[in-house]
């Protein structure tokens, strides 16, 4: 019984670990992208395409 509930105490936290991760990598590419939009507009006056940063979900199907 012990044994169970560390198992599953164990499988949570790389859980949560692997959902933190994910969490970290879809800022990164948000703050990336929408840093590379303003550099590309202030150097460029290029305006990129008015498409929606994915959501949560989309960027976590995709890894």
């Amino acid at each position: 019984m012990i044994e169970e509930s560390f198992k599953v105490r164990k499988a949570r936290i790389r859980y949560v670990r692997k959902l933190s991760n994910k969490i970290f990598l879809f800022l990164y590419y948000t703050v990336l992208d929408s840093a590379w939009n303003l550099v590309n507009y202030l150097l460029f006056n290029f305006k990129s395409t008015c498409k929606k940063v994915l959501s949560f979900d989309s960027f976590v199907k995709l890894l």
